[in-house]
């Protein structure tokens, strides 16, 4: 047997409910009238025989003073008047003696009787004369009467329940169903379902009311849809990792780049604690961390962090990580939306960038900058503990001999090698760093100068029995070292330097792969010095001008010349405008390889003032002494040739 569509078994038992509960209205309400007819049916009866045995006894009453006490009369005349009520009984009495009986006894079923006295025959002073008229028992008589009263009504209620029925099958049960199937074909997902709104009852009405109402929540639905979707497709495709929680900090949503990240799964980890699926630690020390979304929904703030998420493979990955509360329509917390991205490569790249900054990418040593800031925390140190710390400046000897012969890729291994050998030699505490091309800073922390000069010269043996070997050809290279103990009568860390700087150089002018030491009363450092400070004078007079050319004329001792004859000399004004001699910056521009570029400016202006000479009229000869400098580059002449 086929299933009855929920639906339709609903609308069916509605109606059938209602026809029953309409059907026994009826009942209750047919016999409380049924009642009430029957007890207005006895009262009737009851007076109807009331009247009936007045009227017997009435008649009687004139039969008895017409005819007298005959019995036969008086049967006869019962006779009479009882003859169209067969089940009426009447008895005359005379004091004990009965003058007549007629009808029906009624002695086993309780009859219901009337009694009436006549006049006596003779005057007041005769006794009465007594009528008994005897009725059936009225609730017998009623029995039947109620019974087609009953059955009457009964018949009548079955017909009106049996067209109620229909009634209401046809104006509520049908369009119950129709409605109930509507309901259900839209319930399955069957969205061109609707009302039948073409009713002008209140089932139309309703109908109308409910597809506009759908109309609405399908429109609501389609835009929420739409908005879903959109979100969706937004937290698919964006590369951060989002997850969404309750108002307790359990997982309610993740969004695959959040999955992948954390190596979970959705159906895994919703309802648990954010904090039990991605736990918080410091990216350095590793401790726990209290979760973001915990601030986030105590406080309702938006909170930011820079960690590290703990996975369940015990590995980490560095992440920044937001939080922000979700509100509702209230204003209240409902939960909290937590933004997170894997920032590993840019850590990496940060620590790479970083490690770049501060170290020489040739030998993986500390580059200059690094150094100066080690040298100055060190004399800072210094200052505070009042510990010993020792500087050394290295050059290396006859590695442009290297570079030379074999070429730039050689040096470069050579430098490589080389630095592997000296830290080798050297504590983690001692920091080696590449200065220049072949030039190389060393800070020994927590070292006196005893101590140092011993770490130098092993160093400066080790450079010494280095072999280095390229295309066959074997290379043996030197060093010149320069020491200088840090204290705060050194000044900075770059005058630390620049006394380490002239120490080595010293030791270069000492025949080089030498230590030397640097001493404030050093006469040869302080004239090195000096000469560095000169250096700085020179570049700034040829900057500005600041050189001045005089005329020192020569006269010859036995013949006369034709045209008068010159040397050439140069002056140098300082800031205060007072001349310094040659003798002064002469030595100091030739070993900072300036003398070039001082003589292409003396054969410059000289050759100008003689040009000037000759329009006026005075040709003169000019003599001028030039550097060894000069003289080796392969453009000097070109360029006196071109300036004459």
């Amino acid at each position: 047997m086929a299933a009855v569509p929920h639906s339709v078994a609903t609308a069916a038992s509605l109606s059938t409910k209602v026809t029953v509960i309409v059907f026994w209205g009826l009942i209750v309400a047919g016999l409380v009238v049924a009642v009430l007819l029957l007890k207005d049916r006895e009262a009737d009866t009851r007076t109807a025989r009331a009247a009936l045995t007045d009227a017997i006894a009435y008649r009687l009453d004139q039969r008895l003073h017409e005819h007298g006490l005959d019995p036969a009369a008086l049967d006869a005349a019962l006779a009479e008047l009882l003859g169209e009520h067969v089940e009426v009984g009447a008895r005359i009495e005379l004091g004990d003696r009965v003058l007549a009986d007629y009808g029906p006894a009624y002695q086993d079923a309780g009859p219901q009787s009337f009694t009436r006295s006549l006049r006596g025959l003779n005057g007041p002073a005769s006794p009465d004369i007594q009528v008994g008229v005897r009725f059936p028992n009225i609730d017998q008589s009623l029995h039947a009467e109620r019974s087609r009263v009953l059955l009457s009504l009964g018949a009548l209620l079955l017909l009106f329940g049996i067209a109620l029925r229909k009634v209401l099958a046809r104006v509520l049960t049908r369009p119950m169903t129709e409605m109930a199937d509507t309901a259900r074909r839209i319930s399955e997902g069957q969205g061109g379902a609707r009302f039948s709104s073409a009713r002008t009852d209140e089932f139309g009405y309703l109908a109308q009311f409910i597809d506009e109402a759908l109309d609405a929540v399908r429109r609501t639905e389609l835009e929420a849809q739409r908005s879903r979707e959109l979100a969706e497709v937004t937290l698919h495709s964006i590369g951060d990792g989002v997850i969404t929680t309750n108002h307790n900090a359990r997982v309610t949503y993740m969004n695959p780049v959040a999955q992948r990240l954390l190596g979970l799964d959705l159906v895994d980890v919703q309802g648990l604690f954010l904090a039990e699926v991605m736990p918080l630690v410091d990216e350095d020390t590793g401790a726990s961390l209290e979760h973001s979304v915990l601030l986030c929904l105590r406080e309702n703030r938006t909170v930011e962090l820079d960690c590290a998420t703990l996975l369940r493979t015990g590995m980490t990955i560095p992440i920044v990580e937001s939080a922000a509360p979700i509100h509702g329509r209230q204003g209240e917390v409902r939960g909290a939306v937590v933004v997170f991205h894997d920032v590993s490569v840019a850590r990496n790249l940060q620590r790479e960038l970083t490690y770049q900054a501060c170290h020489d990418p040739l030998t993986g040593l500390y580059n200059r900058r690094e150094f100066d800031r080690e040298v100055a925390r060190a004399l800072e140190c210094g200052e505070c503990d009042e510990q010993e710390h020792t500087l050394c400046y290295l050059d290396l000897d006859q590695f442009k001999v290297v570079n030379d012969t074999c070429g730039h890729a050689a040096g470069d291994r050579l430098l490589q090698q080389l630095t592997a050998h000296l830290r080798e030699r050297l504590h983690k505490s001692d920091l080696l760093a590449r200065l220049g091309g072949d030039e190389f800073g060393l800070l020994l922390t927590y070292c006196s100068l005893g101590r140092a000069l011993e770490i130098v010269q092993e160093l400066r043996d080790v450079v010494n029995a280095f072999r280095f070997e390229w295309a066959g050809k074997t290379f043996q290279i030197g060093v010149s070292i320069g020491v200088v103990e840090l204290s705060p009568a050194i000044g900075t860390a770059a005058e630390a330097l620049a006394a380490a700087d002239m120490a080595c150089y010293a030791a270069k002018d000492d025949g080089r792969n030498r230590v030397h030491v640097y001493r404030p009363d050093d006469a040869e450092l302080s004239r090195r010095r000096d000469e560095m400070r000169m250096v700085s004078a020179v570049q700034r007079a040829l900057h500005d001008g600041s050189f001045e050319l005089f005329a020192q004329i020569i006269v010859p001792v036995r013949e006369a010349t034709t045209l008068p004859h010159y040397e050439i000399l140069a002056r140098m004004r300082d800031p205060d405008g007072e001349y310094i001699s040659p003798g002064v910056f002469i030595a100091a521009a030739e070993r900072f390889q300036l003398m070039a570029a001082i003589d292409r400016w003396v054969v410059s202006r000289a050759v100008q003032l003689a040009a000037i000479q000759a329009r006026r009229g005075r040709p003169v000869e000019l003599s001028i002494n030039l550097s060894g400098q000069s003289l080796n580059e392969e453009q000097f002449l070109d360029f006196v040739a071109d300036q004459i």
